[in-house]
């Protein structure tokens, strides 16, 4: 059910992510990705300590990460990569966007042997109780 939420909250991050640059951050892009993915961090830390709060608080939070999280994912997985490449005239953003995403992908690969893990070791709910 959260993850789920946590998509509803990305939808609306990516949907939403120009307008929250130009109008808060003056077109600073990398300032507001900054600003919103450290906001993202701590609304984690807040799903944490409302873990006991109900369905509908979690929910609630959870939309709000995923809005803070993958608003700055699209920036710096599309935008930032295309511009570097194209810094230095040789037209070269779809090889930086792909140097980017390859490594997203190594992430998503390695992430699951730890996650498996982490919960073998040290039970599901183990670290944070």
């Amino acid at each position: 059910m959260f993850s789920t939420m946590f998509e509803v909250g990305g939808i609306i991050g990516s949907a939403s992510i120009g307008f929250v640059l130009k109008r808060f951050f003056n077109d600073k892009a990398l300032l507001g990705s900054t600003v919103e993915t450290f906001l993202s961090a701590i609304g984690l830390i807040f799903f944490v300590l409302t873990s006991g709060s109900g369905l509908f608080i979690n929910s609630l939070v959870m939309i709000v990460v995923g809005l803070l999280n993958c608003g700055p994912d699209i920036i710096l997985c599309g935008s930032f990569p295309a511009e570097l490449g194209e810094m230095d005239g040789r037209n070269a953003a779809s090889a930086v966007i792909g140097f980017v995403n390859g490594f997203g992908s190594i992430g998503t690969f390695i992430e699951g042997p730890i996650i498996g893990f982490i919960s073998d070791n040290f039970g599901w709910s183990g670290m944070f109780y």
